[in-house]
């Protein structure tokens, strides 16, 4: 999981701390940034041990193990942090975040209860103050599945995003060493790769050949019921030019290939409602396939990423996108949407009331939208499909 966890944040990180940049901490604020977290924590480090010991540098340090998931470091600089008179509401509810993960529940309740006084209209503690003992209900329920690990395909970087069509599976991997690193987490850039079933097992991975993987990240595959089209995410890179925004982030943008005739993918398109200044990502389809899910932390979103959707028109081509309900979105971040042969939703969201960082949830179709969210867990009457 730790792994995965920073590519599951490309889209949408929330770094809201006011900058105190000095000549202590120049080089440190440069790397945390350009996303850098791995080497920004090992400046930030460096900074301590030259006896640098404000808040700042603590909060800094502290998300950067966040943003990486180390949730025993962050917890560890978070409670320095929280405990100061002037603590950035954020980093509140960080702390208590990593305090759920790390399996201190009784701690987690205290401090959530500090960020409800400090933001008590945010959804997320109104649902928490309905319930803030919800968290033994949840682990005395016994897992309805089990996870088998794919030895064949996995490697020692991160493998995820799998999606099957007919005999194939298509997933992300960052397995290609010889590929440059991407400083977030240290590891090469990702791209998709495809493996076939045999006799039961996936297997025989190869990169996905045709015009989708660049020397950029792509991910996040997933294929129209035709296979004649593929939607993906991808760094803001397309024809040859690598975008930023004002601020000079690269954004995650959506793009588009077709399989005409069988001859691999081709002919990569940017949807309408890329941008330079946001991230749009985690392509799901409709079973019908005329409706487009995707992820974006656009204008006008309540959190750091949001679930929206779209219609694919006869002609293929796409309209405008509407953001999903606030039973969907939360103020944290919503990410991988699914949608089941019954029109369920299923999505990650570190905003839900769930055990620890990102939890699984599902809401069933109703109408136009959705219903109710629950908790992915012994007593739902879903199942994977």
């Amino acid at each position: 999981m730790k792994k995965i966890y920073t590519i599951l944040l490309l889209i949408a990180v929330s770094t809201t701390i006011v900058s105190a940049q000095n000549s202590k901490t120049k080089k440190a604020d440069n790397l945390y940034d350009r996303f850098a977290y791995t080497d920004a924590a090992k400046a930030y480090q460096k900074v301590l041990k030259r006896g640098t010991t404000d808040a700042y540098v603590f909060e800094r340090l502290a998300n950067c193990y966040y943003f990486i998931n180390d949730t025993k470091k962050a917890e560890m600089y978070y409670k320095r942090v929280a405990r100061s008179k002037d603590a950035n509401p954020e980093a509140i509810y960080n702390y208590a975040q990593t305090l759920k993960a790390n399996g201190k529940f009784s701690d987690y309740n205290t401090w959530m209860k500090n960020y409800a006084n400090l933001r008590p209209n945010d959804t997320r503690v109104k649902e928490f103050m309905k319930n803030p003992n919800y968290i033994p209900k949840i682990m005395d329920d016994m897992a309805r599945y089990t996870a088998t690990n794919m030895e064949d395909i996995n490697s020692e970087y991160a493998d995820f995003g799998g999606i099957v069509y007919g005999k194939d599976f298509y997933f992300a991997s960052g397995r290609n060493t010889s590929r440059k690193t991407y400083q977030w987490n240290e590891e090469p850039y990702l791209e998709i790769y495809k493996a076939t079933n045999v006799g039961g097992t996936i297997k025989n991975a190869e990169l996905l050949s045709g015009d989708v993987n660049t020397k950029y990240h792509e991910s996040n595959a997933v294929i129209s019921a035709d296979g004649k089209r593929m939607y993906f995410d991808r760094n803001d890179y397309f024809e040859g030019d690598y975008d930023k925004s004002e601020n000079g982030i690269n954004q995650i943008n959506l793009y588009y290939a077709e399989n005409i005739d069988g001859k691999g993918w081709s002919g990569v398109v940017s949807v309408p409602f890329n941008n330079n200044e946001y991230s749009t990502g985690h392509p799901a389809l409709s079973q019908d396939g005329k409706t487009l899910y995707f992820v974006s932390d656009m204008p006008g979103g309540k959190g750091g990423s949001d679930i929206y959707m779209v219609a694919i028109k006869n002609d293929g081509s796409l309209g405008m996108p509407n953001r999903l309900g606030d039973n969907i979105n939360t103020e944290g971040k919503e990410l991988f949407p699914y949608i089941d042969s019954n029109g369920t939703l299923y999505f990650s969201s570190d905003g839900h009331m769930g055990i620890g960082g990102l939890d699984v949830f599902y809401a069933e179709a109703q109408g136009d939208g959705f219903g109710p969210v629950n908790q992915f867990r012994k007593g739902s009457e879903q199942s994977c499909r």
